[in-house]
């Protein structure tokens, strides 16, 4: 009984983990005003950082009218890594227990 109940606690907090994390993903950033004609330096300036030496990277810049006006790899899909898997894991704790 002693364990369900820790389990029960142990959930409760990693739920409140996950939604605390993914609410500070979900904030706006501030919008940076940027000529089209610097997007290209902008994005390899990115994709040089030592953090992104194995990353893939994709990026696609559309106007509000949905022209797109800078894209590298834009048309590719990409699978997401760890957020993809705290959403699959809370749901199996939730359907599961």
């Amino acid at each position: 009984m002693q364990g369900n109940r820790m389990k029960k606690i142990w959930v409760k907090q990693w739920l409140t983990s996950l939604g605390a994390a993914l609410g500070t993903i979900a904030l706006p950033l501030p919008a940076v005003a940027l000529c089209p004609a610097d997007l290209p330096a902008a994005v390899a300036e990115i994709a040089a950082r030592p953090e992104l030496t194995r990353a893939r990277l994709g990026v696609q810049v559309e106007t509000l009218t949905g022209d797109v006006i800078y894209s590298q790899e834009g048309d590719r899909f990409f699978v997401p890594a760890s957020t993809l898997k705290l959403l699959t894991t809370a749901a199996v704790l939730t359907q599961l227990g």
